[in-house]
């Protein structure tokens, strides 16, 4: 691994300066800042972050990076439970935590070693990331700052993670489908590249497996976690003649447009065809019919992954993965068939 002094070579500047880049001291030129972290990227240094933080008297500096804030189909049930949830247990903990908003663009702009060296984080909290992005693709490689995610797990195992049951939470949703005699369900699935989509695809398959009952891949609709585009995708669904007698949806909001689309062409909900969600937001309750979804606790996600993360900096991580459990909430978008 490279030195501080090879960073300073190559960068063109002394050893204090590269220090104070990195320590973020006010009299370092922007530009002359931009040289020396991309002389460090291009010859992988990494100061030792949570070292620096653990030994100093100043309390630790955590951050929650949120990415994808700004995407039309970001769940701010989700986003706001992470947040307060992780601020909750810094406040309870004395640990100073920061709010990072990020994109897919941005990330590709600024590493994540970099923003993390940037911000003088000793650790951080990631919420929102999918596979396609370049933070999830730089942290399979290599980990050069501790992190714990949200919802999705790096190959690797060297992060910590905190997430929901989603496979069994999915398979039970199915389940009592089936027991209640659905015997053609439509999924509403989420992104492709989302992990969370494909596992609860993956609980989906364990409960036909489980009823030996064949899953028709061609019953598996993709809608991105969008309520516009689930609602589009069941308006095509309908208007083709195809039926179904319930439609599983990976989240709340696409169930709320499947609900709509399919009173709209006239189908009634639940007495026709049911519907089920996955979230429990908000509105869930408060819709016409209430919906039958899974309940994930967003703010003991944020909490736990912060209180993950605090262990694994002080090194005493008794185990780097934490599953939620998640109880399905029985309202009035559902029915037996028969």
């Amino acid at each position: 691994m490279a030195t501080i002094k090879e960073v300073a070579a190559a960068a063109g500047v002394s050893i204090s300066t590269v220090s104070r880049a990195f320590n973020n001291y006010s009299d370092i030129n922007g530009k002359t800042k931009e040289r020396i972290l991309e002389a460090a990227r291009s010859l992988d240094y990494s100061p030792n972050i949570s070292a620096r933080n653990l030994s100093s008297k100043k309390r630790l500096n955590l951050g929650l990076i949120i990415s994808g804030f700004l995407n039309e189909n970001a769940n701010e049930d989700i986003l706001f439970g992470h947040m307060r949830g992780a601020f909750r247990y810094a406040h309870e903990n004395n640990l100073d935590l920061a709010l990072y908003i990020t994109s897919s663009e941005e990330q590709k702009r600024l590493s994540y070693h970099s923003f993390c060296i940037e911000h003088s984080l000793a650790g951080a909290i990631i919420s929102g990331l999918t596979t396609e992005d370049a933070y999830y693709q730089e942290l399979c490689r290599n980990i050069s700052c501790p992190c714990v995610t949200i919802d999705i797990e790096l190959p690797s195992g060297e992060a910590g993670i905190v997430t929901s049951d989603n496979r069994n939470a999915m398979k039970d949703m199915i389940t009592c489908l089936l027991d209640d005699g659905h015997d053609k369900i439509a999924v509403m699935a989420g992104k492709r590249s989302a992990t969370v989509s494909n596992v609860r695809l993956d609980g989906v398959r364990d409960a036909y497996r489980d009823k030996n009952i064949p899953l028709d891949e061609n019953d598996i609709f993709y809608a991105s976690f969008s309520k516009q585009e689930a609602y589009e995708r069941t308006k095509e669904i309908v208007r083709s003649g195809r039926h179904y007698s319930a439609y599983a949806c990976f989240s709340d909001e696409m169930a709320f447009g499947v609900i709509r689309a399919l009173q709209e062409e006239g189908v009634n909900v639940p007495d026709e065809c049911s519907v089920t969600g996955f979230d429990d937001v908000m509105l869930a309750g408060n819709i016409s019919p209430a919906l039958t979804t899974v309940r994930q606790d967003f703010e003991a996600s944020g909490y736990e992954a912060a209180g993950l993360l605090h262990r694994i900096l002080e090194g005493k991580d008794d185990g780097r993965r934490m599953i939620l459990k998640c109880p399905i909430i029985i309202r009035q978008s559902t029915k037996a068939f028969k």
